[in-house]
């Protein structure tokens, strides 16, 4: 008879092969097992079918709940549950069937793990070519589980240092900046550290809670009164005044807003600055710009994930991590650059990549990133399509689906295999107008206004207005603020949103 076993353990190495073990040594065979994390990272949750009688699954269930490390079991054999296996179909299909094929993945929350790449012709034709290797014309995308450093397909220009355990592993080709994984960090060295977190924000709470899971002496500042400290205290982190935080530790990570980091430094940080302590960032603004003057006898390091807070946290509990770029503005014990790679370990960053940049570089590709593309650029593009169709005539639901809720799933396919992936995934029309139509909405106008924000940012204009508007209470920020809050697509969004259940799931 088929038992389902749902067994809570802790999470530690070994405790998998234990239960297992246990359970083979007695003759029973498993046939099916899955593990996962639960939302306590110090737990995970071992699933098993076991083929035994009654009796002998008792017997299991006994000698099991000896065992230390287990701290539940549950019978769900006669529980109502869903019951998934691993398949992997290979499937063979027009062009016109491909966004049904993908549809059909989509319910099933599949994945599509290996396509051929078929590009158009000028006439909108299809023609197929074949992969040669990771320089081939086809892209080949592989399911690498935790290891998004894997890539197949052209890489990009990559640098790499010798790994520090003198595993030997094929050289990434053609890459202008050096990236470094876990084997390339020392973890000793950041748990050797008294490490005071600055704040509790987004970024905050995620390099707080990373470090202390990563098994690192973390305390976080925060101001008197601070909302944040009961949300801290509760995720089991020790909590103190700024002072008190910059006081303790050899390495402080100022996390707080950018507009408050030189009052917070001036204040909390600077007077108990000793030499050979390390100030780190997450942002180079205040340092590149000349509104923090650290002294020199003290480490600047930056350890900036490519990402928001949450997804750095999400990230880590679940194995893996974001991309990180480390930087070093000044290097006063000249082994600044090993604690920067080690601090990127701690919060999960090496397990994806870092990257080695300058403040320069992160501060100016950042800022410049967020206005003419990821921010500034996509809200404008959006609300300019959404008011286009809207003055046409056009119903606001429909102009909010095309140009508002449809571009999420387009930078999915984008961000999941690249552009040639997602204009192989929709429709010859959308492809054919892609290339008709991008080029007249971006064109060389659009380039020579990027051209111009990026020297606003290079020049310090940018930051000299940002500074000036903080001063005036964010007035100008607030008057945008509010317009965009304000505006026909945001009130149309929410009565669509509103109509799905799932949304907020």
């Amino acid at each position: 008879m088929k038992h389902v076993l749902s067994v809570l353990v802790e999470n530690r190495p070994g405790v998998l092969s234990r239960v297992t073990g246990l359970i083979s040594r007695r003759g029973f065979n498993i046939e099916s097992l899955s593990v996962g994390p639960t939302e306590d990272p110090t737990l995970s949750r071992v699933t098993a079918i076991v083929l035994a009688d009654d009796v002998a699954y008792e017997q299991i269930t006994k000698q099991l709940h000896k065992l230390i490390s287990v701290h539940k079991i549950t019978d769900l054999t006669d529980e109502g549950a869903i019951e998934r296996e691993l398949v992997l179909f290979k499937v063979n299909a027009a062009p016109e069937r491909r966004s049904e094929i993908i549809e059909i993945a989509n319910i099933f929350r599949a994945k599509i793990v290996d396509v051929g790449k078929k590009l158009a012709d000028h006439r909108g034709h299809r023609r197929r070519r074949e992969a040669s290797g990771p320089g081939g014309s086809a892209a080949r995308l592989r399911h690498q589980g935790n290891c998004p450093h894997r890539q197949s397909g052209p890489l990009p220009q990559l640098a790499r240092l010798g790994n520090r355990k003198g595993n030997k592993r094929k050289e990434p080709k053609l890459m202008a900046v050096t990236i470094y994984y876990e084997q390339d960090c020392n973890p000793d060295i950041i748990k050797d550290k008294k490490i005071a977190i600055i704040g509790y924000g987004s970024q905050g709470h995620a390099h707080a809670l990373n470090l202390k899971d990563s098994g690192c002496d973390v305390r976080v500042g925060l101001r008197e009164g601070s909302h944040s400290i009961e949300a801290a205290e509760e995720a089991g982190l020790r909590v103190t005044d700024m002072a008190t935080a910059a006081e303790e530790a050899d390495l402080i990570m100022v996390l707080v807003p950018d507009e408050l980091q030189p009052e917070v430094y001036e204040t909390y940080i600077a007077p108990h600055l000793k030499a050979g302590d390390t100030l780190a960032f997450a942002h180079g603004f205040n340092v590149h710009y000349g509104y923090i003057t650290p002294p020199e006898d003290v480490n600047v390091i930056m350890c900036a994930p490519k990402g928001p807070g949450h997804i750095v946290r999400r990230q880590y509990t679940e194995g893996s991590g974001v991309p990180d770029l480390i930087c070093v503005a000044q290097d006063a014990t000249g082994d600044a650059w090993d604690i920067a790679l080690s601090y990127a370990w701690g919060v999960g960053g090496a397990r994806a990549g870092v990257i080695k940049a300058t403040f320069a570089q992160e501060t100016e590709e950042d800022l410049f990133g967020e206005q003419a593309v990821l921010c500034g650029g996509l809200v404008e593009l959006v609300k300019a399509g959404f008011e286009t169709l809207v003055d046409a005539g056009y119903p606001p639901e429909l102009a909010y689906f095309e140009c508002y809720h449809e571009m999420k799933m387009i930078v999915d396919l984008m961000y999941e295999s690249g552009i040639h992936f997602m204009n192989y995934s929709i429709s010859n029309t959308a492809e054919y107008g892609e290339y008709y139509a991008g080029p007249k909405v971006i064109n060389e106008q659009s380039r020579e206004a990027m051209r111009e924000i990026l020297a606003r940012i290079q020049d310090g204009t940018f930051a000299e207005e940002f500074v000036a508007d903080c001063k005036n209470g964010h007035a100008w920020l607030l008057e945008q603020r509010e317009a965009i809050n304000t505006h026909e697509i945001e009130k149309t969004g929410e009565r669509i949103r509103g109509m799905f259940s799932w949304i907020h799931e």
